[in-house]
C-alpha cells in the first residue's frame, strides 16, 4: 500500500496541467492531455502510514491575520497554505509580531514550546494567531514571534538613501536566527520542508551553510520563493552596525575583518557586484534546494541581464546565478492563483454610488496618512471635481481603472514620453497621451500611494485633466469597487513577476490592457480577454501602450458584441490555487531529503 506521502506526490503529479495551460481553459489544453485520467481522490491515511507533509513557511507578511500585509506577497501567503492544506499538507506560517500582532484579539501563547535561546537578554515567545474571517483553514496554523529585536511595529522601515535596508535587514536577520532556534527546539514538531519567501528570509541559508548550530537544517529540504527579484536586501559584510559580522559574529568562527581565506564562504556570501556586501537574496538562490519564481514567463526573463536601452527588466544583476539554478534543475516557474469564492457577488456600483463612496472615504484616507500635508492637493482636486456636477463622471462614460502602488515598476511606463509623431510635440508622457486620446469619452480613476515623485506626477495630471481622478492613498472598499465596476483595467508594469491585480479585475469582468511581461503574459490572451503591448525600446513601449488603450476604447464604443465576448472570456478564466499547490508539492517540496 502506498504511504500518504507517496499518494500525495502521485496525486500532485497527476493534477499538474501542462505548463502552457496554466489558465485551466479547455481550449488551450494540450491535445496530449485530453485523454488523461482524472486523479483519484485522496484516501484516508492508514494508521501505520507516514503523517501528512508538514510545511513551515517563513515570511515577512501574512494577510491571513490582521495588520500583517503590505503588498501582494501577503495575499499569496494567505491563500497558498489553504490550497496546500486542501491537498493534504499541514502548513505552519511563521512571521514576526512586529511588537503588536501577538496582542491581537484571540492570539495566545503557543503551548508545549520549550524556552528558546535568549538574544539581547530576552527569550523569543511564539503566539498562535487566529485567522481573519474567511482567511482560515483546517490544517493551517498562523504563528508570530515576539522579541524586542523585532518590534519595529511597521513591517518595513524606510531608511535613508545612504543606508538602504539597514533597519529591515537587522530585524529579519534576527528573525531568521530565532526561526532556526525554534525549529531546532522542536517548536513546530517535525518539519518536512521549509518554504522561505523573499530576501527577508535569505539569512537562514547563510546560517544553515556556515553556522555549526544550524547544520541540522541541511537535512531539511528548503524551497525559496522570489516574489520580486528587484528587492535584494544587500548590506555590508562588516564595518557597520547593520552587517553580517554584527548579526552573526560567530558565523563559521572566523572574524570577517581578518579576511581569513574561506573560498567557499566568500563565493557564496559575497555579492560579485559589491564584494564588500552580503546579499541575502543571492545567497538564497545559490543555496536553496528549489528556487521558485511566480510565473513561467518570469522564470525565463530572469535568465537574461537587464537592458536599460530596451527597457528589459531581467535578472536584476543575478541572472548568472538564476541561469545556474535553471541548469541544475532547481528553478521553477509556477503561476500564483486567485480566490474564486462560491456565491461571490462583485461589489459593482453605478457611477453615482461609486464616486459618492470615494468622496465619503477621502477624509479617512487623508488623515490616516503619515505625511498628511502631501495629500491635500490631490484630495482637494478630487473634491473640487465632485463639487462641480458637470465634472462628475456619468454612467454613460467609459470607466477606466487602475489599482497599483506608486512605484517605478508599476508606473515608469506611464511616465515614459511617447514619440513626437504620436503626441505632436515632445515631452508628453504615455499616461497624458492616453488622457488626451480619451477626452470626454470616459474617465480614468486610479488609487495609489508610494514614492513621492510618482505621486506628484499623478497629482499634476489630475489637476490638468478633468477625465483623470487620482486617489492618493489606499482603501480596500474603493479598490474592490474599482475592480468590480470598471470597464477597462490598466496595468503597464515594466516587469511583473506574477501580478494579482489583473486576476482580480478579470474575475469581475474587466478587460485588461497590460505590458506583455511576466505573469501578465501568462494570464492575458491578447485580443481574447485583454490587450497586450510590447516594444523594442522604452519609447516604443510607451507608444504601444497608448495605442493599445486607444484600440480598446474604440472597440468598447463601436463593437458591443465583440466587447461583450471579451468581458465574458475575462470573467470565465480561472487561475486556481489548487493547481499551484499541486505544483508546489511535486516541484518544490518532493522528494524530501
Amino acid at each position: 500500500m502506498l504511504t500518504f506521502r507517496a499518494r500525495l506526490f502521485e496525486n500532485a503529479i497527476n493534477r499538474i496541467e501542462p505548463a502552457v495551460s496554466v489558465r485551466q481553459d479547455a481550449r488551450e489544453m494540450k491535445k496530449s492531455a485530453a485523454g488523461k485520467k482524472k486523479a483519484p481522490a485522496p484516501q484516508a491515511t492508514p494508521t501505520n502510514a507516514v503523517p501528512p507533509l508538514r510545511i513551515l513557511m517563513i515570511v515577512a507578511e501574512n494577510d491571513a491575520i490582521p495588520l500583517c500585509k503590505v503588498g501582494g506577497v501577503a495575499d499569496v501567503v494567505r491563500d497558498a497554505p489553504r490550497a496546500l492544506a486542501a491537498a493534504g499538507c499541514e502548513v505552519i506560517v511563521l512571521a514576526p509580531s512586529y511588537g503588536h500582532l501577538h496582542a491581537l484579539p484571540g492570539a495566545a501563547r503557543c503551548t508545549g514550546v520549550p524556552t528558546l535561546p535568549s538574544h539581547a537578554g530576552a527569550a523569543p515567545v511564539l503566539y498562535d494567531c487566529p485567522a481573519k474571517p474567511g482567511a482560515g483553514s483546517a490544517g493551517v496554523r498562523n504563528i508570530v514571534v515576539d522579541h524586542p529585536l523585532l518590534r519595529s511595529h511597521a513591517i518595513y522601515v524606510a531608511d535613508s538613501a545612504d543606508r538602504p535596508f539597514a533597519s529591515d535587514a537587522t530585524k529579519f536577520a534576527h528573525f531568521c536566527r530565532i526561526a532556526g532556534d525554534a525549529i531546532r527546539a522542536g517548536a513546530f514538531g517535525k518539519v518536512d520542508c521549509l518554504h522561505l519567501h523573499d530576501w527577508q528570509t535569505g539569512f537562514l541559508f547563510a546560517l544553515r551553510e556556515f553556522h555549526p548550530d544550524f547544520a541540522f537544517l541541511r537535512g531539511i529540504r528548503i524551497a525559496f520563493t522570489i516574489h520580486n527579484l528587484a528587492y535584494q536586501g544587500a548590506r555590508p559584510i562588516a564595518g557597520d552596525d547593520s552587517s553580517l559580522e554584527t548579526w552573526f559574529p560567530d558565523l563559521v568562527g572566523v572574524e570577517w575583518s581578518r579576511r581569513t581565506a574561506a573560498p567557499h564562504r566568500d563565493s557564496v556570501l559575497r555579492d560579485p557586484r559589491w564584494p564588500a556586501c552580503f546579499n541575502p537574496m543571492l545567497t538564497a538562490i545559490r543555496l536553496a534546494d528549489a528556487v521558485h519564481v511566480v510565473s513561467p514567463t518570469y522564470a525565463q526573463e530572469v535568465l537574461l541581464p537587464n537592458d536599460p536601452a530596451t527597457g528589459r527588466c531581467g535578472g536584476e544583476g543575478l541572472d548568472e546565478d538564476m541561469r545556474n539554478a535553471a541548469a541544475a534543475g532547481r528553478l521553477h516557474g509556477i503561476l500564483n492563483g486567485c480566490e474564486y469564492p462560491a456565491g461571490r457577488v462583485p461589489p459593482k456600483l453605478d457611477a453615482a454610488r461609486l464616486f459618492g463612496n470615494v468622496r465619503d472615504l477621502l477624509p479617512s484616507l487623508l488623515h490616516s496618512a503619515p505625511d498628511e500635508k502631501r495629500r491635500w492637493l490631490p484630495h482637494i482636486t478630487v473634491l473640487a471635481r465632485f463639487g462641480n456636477p458637470a465634472l462628475v463622471p456619468s454612467a454613460e462614460k467609459l470607466l477606466l481603472t487602475c489599482v497599483t502602488r506608486a512605484a517605478g515598476q508599476k508606473v515608469d511606463l506611464m511616465r515614459t514620453p511617447v514619440s513626437e509623431s504620436v503626441a505632436g510635440k515632445c515631452g508628453v508622457s504615455a499616461l497624458e497621451q492616453i488622457l488626451r486620446d480619451l477626452g470626454d469619452k470616459g474617465v480614468l480613476v486610479m488609487i495609489s500611494s508610494g514614492e513621492h515623485d510618482i505621486e506628484d506626477f499623478l497629482t499634476g495630471l489630475a489637476v490638468r485633466y478633468t477625465n483623470f481622478i487620482f486617489i492618493n492613498g489606499f482603501a480596500a472598499p474603493i479598490a474592490d469597487a474599482l475592480y468590480a465596476s470598471g470597464d477597462m483595467f490598466l496595468m503597464p508594469s515594466s516587469f511583473e513577476p506574477c501580478g494579482i491585480a489583473q486576476m482580480l479585475a478579470m474575475r469581475d469582468g474587466q478587460v485588461v490592457v497590460a505590458h506583455a511581461t511576466g505573469g501578465l503574459k501568462d494570464t492575458i490572451r491578447d485580443g481574447t480577454d485583454g490587450f497586450l503591448f510590447s516594444g523594442g525600446s522604452l519609447v516604443e513601449k510607451a507608444d504601444n501602450f497608448a495605442a493599445a488603450v486607444r484600440k480598446a476604447v474604440a472597440m468598447k464604443i463601436s463593437d458591443a458584441g465583440g466587447w461583450a465576448k471579451m468581458v465574458a472570456s475575462a470573467r470565465a478564466v480561472r487561475f486556481e490555487w489548487s493547481r499551484a499547490a499541486n505544483e508546489y508539492i511535486a516541484k518544490l517540496y518532493l522528494p524530501l531529503k
